[in-house]
């Protein structure tokens, strides 16, 4: 399970640079006008957290919102669809969800707007039921390749 997390999260690395080579080569990126390594290193801080460094890695500053202040959806109130809130975690497996085949721009956009107050890029829900049941062998099977 450890090399599966690590994995994880060296592709989600990964995808930060995709998304800024994208981000450079598209004008209606919302970090275009900052240059190449604004994704991965925002210079704008965040309005909901003045405190946050600047600098730092726009993702990382998501998370930190979320995990701080998790977002609050209020359509999601009464609903077993989606959660309520967003926390950090749920914040990393929406991105991470987003790594195969991912959507730059609705990321991008998605980054930019959480950054700014707006967290519902990050809507998450409870598992699906094929989800829970491919997990134990997604598991099983991650593990079997690593050996």
């Amino acid at each position: 399970m450890f090399d599966q997390v690590q994995d994880t999260m060296a592709a989600t690395n990964r995808l930060m640079l995709r998304a800024d080579a994208y981000c450079q080569n598209n004008s209606s990126c919302p970090f275009h006008i900052q240059g190449k390594g604004s994704v991965p290193k925002v210079r704008v801080p965040s309005p909901r957290n003045s405190a946050l460094l600047m600098g730092s890695q726009a993702f990382k500053q998501v998370i930190q919102i979320a995990k701080e202040t998790p977002f609050f959806f209020p359509p999601c109130v009464n609903t077993t669809v989606c959660y309520p809130y967003s926390t950090d975690f749920n914040v990393r497996a929406v991105l991470y969800g987003n790594t195969a085949v991912p959507d730059f721009p609705a990321i991008l956009d998605g980054i930019y707007a959480a950054l700014n107050g707006d967290g519902s890029f990050f809507i998450d829900g409870p598992p699906s039921l094929e989800g829970v049941v491919a997990m134990p062998l997604l598991c099983n099977d991650y593990s079997k390749l690593k050996a």
